[in-house]
C-alpha cells in the first residue's frame, strides 16, 4: 500500500495529504512555500494545515513576523491511529447502549408496510442477510419461500454460506420448489 492511500484511510483529503507530504519534505516553512510544493492554493493550504494541526501532525511557530509550520515526527501517526481506534470503540459502545431505544422506535413502525428495492448480487445478499436477521428474532425461527429452478443458480452466488449460516442460527425453512 502506498503512503497516500494509507493516509486517506485515516480520513485525510487528497489536498491535506499533499500538504502534509510537502511539509514533511520541506521542514519548517511558511504557508506560501508549502502551498507551492503541494500544488495547492494558499487558502486550501491553510485549511489543510489547520486540520492536520487538530490531528497532532503539524505545529507552528512565529519567526520574524512570519508563521512557520512544522510537521511532527511521523511516529505521531501511530498516536492518531490509537486515538481514532479508541474513539471508534467508544462509538461502538455508545451504539450498543442506544440500540434498544432505537429498536423500540423502529418496532413502532412494524404495522406499516415497507417496500425495498435491490439490484444485482449485492442486493440478493442483502435480502438473504435480512431474512436471517429478521427470522432469528421470531418465535418460530422459520421462514417460508417459493423457489423455482430459474432463480436458484443466482440466489446464493454472493452468499454461498447462506444455508450453513441458517443452520448455525437454528433457522428452519419451508419451501415450495418448482423444477429440479
Amino acid at each position: 500500500m502506498d503512503k497516500t492511500s494509507v493516509l486517506s484511510q485515516l480520513g485525510f483529503s487528497e489536498k491535506e495529504i499533499s500538504v502534509y507530504l510537502a511539509l514533511l519534505s520541506l521542514g519548517p516553512s511558511p504557508i506560501r512555500k508549502i502551498g507551492e510544493r503541494a500544488n495547492v492554493n494558499r487558502g486550501t493550504t491553510h485549511d489543510a494545515l489547520k486540520n492536520l494541526q487538530k490531528e497532532g501532525l503539524v505545529s507552528y511557530y512565529h519567526k520574524e513576523k512570519h508563521q512557520y509550520f512544522v510537521a511532527e515526527d511521523p511516529v505521531s501517526l501511530q498516536s492518531l491511529v490509537k486515538r481514532k481506534k479508541l474513539e471508534l470503540e467508544e462509538t461502538r459502545e455508545g451504539i450498543e447502549t442506544i440500540i434498544p431505544e432505537l429498536k423500540s422506535l423502529f418496532s413502532g413502525n412494524e404495522s406499516k408496510p415497507v417496500v425495498k428495492y435491490y439490484e444485482d448480487d449485492i442486493g440478493i445478499r442483502t435480502i438473504l442477510e435480512d431474512v436471517l436477521n429478521q427470522t432469528e428474532h421470531t418465535k418460530e425461527k422459520e421462514y417460508r419461500v417459493y423457489s423455482s429452478a430459474n432463480i436458484r443458480p443466482y440466489l446464493y452466488k454472493k452468499y454461498q454460506k447462506f444455508t450453513e449460516d441458517r443452520i448455525k442460527r437454528n433457522i428452519f425453512v419451508r419451501a415450495i420448489a418448482i423444477g429440479d
